[in-house]
């Protein structure tokens, strides 16, 4: 009896834990969510007036009613036709008049335990906090909860702005490093894993093993609207929404060449860990080459390995293969921001 109602008494606890009230939409394909105690109200489209002309950042429509028009603005839907909407979620934000926001189908009110809240990675804090303030794991995949206050911002979103520039990797000298490693000693015999990268097949890559966390297999993201140009969007690992990085176009390289789009499954992918700050990382890859075990020849201060390489640690020539060392502590940091990422954090703040 005694186990019984200890049992009861933790079954009481749980139940009592704190939850947030959400409204859980549906478009695109996609669930989002919006906070509870903004919505004002859901109405169907009877009492819309579509926009006849609409361009980017403007709405969709408008709500007509007899004190006000509420203008009605669609979630980001970058690259998918623009669909009708089945339904109109009012919401009030905390510093400004009311808005409507258009989506296929409102699933209802649901109370979500705070153990399936997270705060967007930080990564893409510039964007993400202030219009995505959290992300919910459900068990059908990961929503993106919408801040009334950026509705009428995301109406605008817009894709990265791509740098130019062709690839132009410096002849290798065998056995002669091209940058500076500071990780690796010549004596090292730590091993590195090498990889390629989609579009960028005869680049190696190798990050030291000890970063690398787990070899993925095919993935989609889900992509995060107006976030920086690198970022392809968010990935559900083990309970943890992780940035997925265009690595290629986060340490220089140039963004003409074939890339992964932005939301779109990858055939392999790669865990690994950013050496300072700790912050967990996805990123695609076309191939894992393999292991590469030291020691490595030393490091010697020379060009860069490619135009426009920022975020890169090294690079060493190993026969007549170049071996690129990507520094992800500044590549997670310094991700090209989209003038949408911009403009959304100062008009919200």
């Amino acid at each position: 009896m005694q186990e019984l109602d200890l049992a009861l008494a933790g079954h009481a606890a749980v139940s009592a834990l704190p939850s947030a009230r959400l409204l859980r939409l549906r478009h695109g394909g996609v669930p989002w969510a919006v906070a509870g105690d903004s919505v004002v109200e859901v109405v169907g489209t009877e009492r819309l007036q579509r926009n006849p002309r609409p361009v980017a950042g403007s709405p969709y429509g408008w709500l007509l009613g007899e004190a006000e028009e509420i203008p009605v603005f669609l979630p980001p839907e970058s690259g998918l036709e623009v669909r009708a909407a089945g339904a109109v979620v009012v919401l009030q934000p905390s510093n400004g008049p009311r808005c409507g926001l258009g989506v296929d189908a409102v699933e209802g009110v649901r109370e979500v335990p705070l153990s399936r809240l997270r705060l967007p990675p930080e990564p893409v804090d510039l964007v993400c906090r202030w219009a995505f303030p959290r992300i919910i794991l459900w068990d059908d995949g990961m929503a993106l909860e919408i801040a009334p206050e950026a509705v009428p911002h995301l109406a605008g979103a817009a894709r990265g702005d791509e740098v130019q520039g062709t690839l132009s990797v410096v002849p290798p000298v065998a056995g002669m490093p091209q940058l500076d490693v500071p990780l690796l000693q010549a004596s090292s015999s730590g091993g590195l894993v090498v990889f390629t990268l989609p579009g960028f097949s005869g680049l190696h890559f190798a990050l030291p093993a000890a970063q690398v966390v787990e070899v993925l297999p095919a993935s989609a993201p889900r992509r995060v609207p107006g976030a920086r140009a690198a970022l392809l969007g968010l990935f559900a690992w083990r309970g943890e929404p992780l940035p997925v990085l265009d690595l290629a176009l986060a340490v220089g390289l140039p963004s003409n060449l074939p890339r992964v789009p932005r939301g779109e499954s990858f055939g392999h992918g790669l865990v690994a860990r950013a050496r300072r700050t700790r912050q967990l990382i996805v990123f695609p890859v076309e191939r894992i080459v393999g292991v590469r075990q030291g020691p490595f020849p030393q490091p010697a201060n020379t060009a860069p390995p490619f135009p426009g390489a920022r975020q890169v640690l090294g690079a060493f020539a190993v026969g007549e293969q170049v071996l690129v060392v990507p520094d992800l502590d500044g590549a997670l940091w310094t991700i090209p921001a989209e003038p949408y990422a911009v403009g959304a954090v100062s008009g919200g703040r």
